[in-house]
């Protein structure tokens, strides 16, 4: 293959790649709404709780997506700045 042509499926490659994590970021940050706003609901219920063995269901699924969001902050920040 010639050098420009070379170039120029590189080039195709690269903005593909780009465009795809791009997207995968977009998709990302939407996942981590929703989660953060599914946490705030579980401790809204948690506050409202009386029964002490619910109250220990709601910790730990609020521990969870507690762990799992923070995963997920940090795939982000590895993504967005450059692994």
């Amino acid at each position: 293959m010639k050098y420009k042509k070379l170039l120029k499926q590189l080039k195709t490659l690269l903005s593909e790649e780009e465009h795809d994590k791009k997207a995968q970021c977009k998709e990302l940050k939407k996942l981590l709404k929703l989660l953060k706003k599914k946490e705030k609901s579980l401790k809204a219920r948690l506050e409202e709780a009386s029964d002490e063995k619910q109250r220990e269901k709601l910790r730990k699924r609020i521990g969870i997506l507690h762990a799992q969001r923070k995963k997920g902050v940090a795939a982000l920040k590895a993504m967005t700045h450059g692994d």
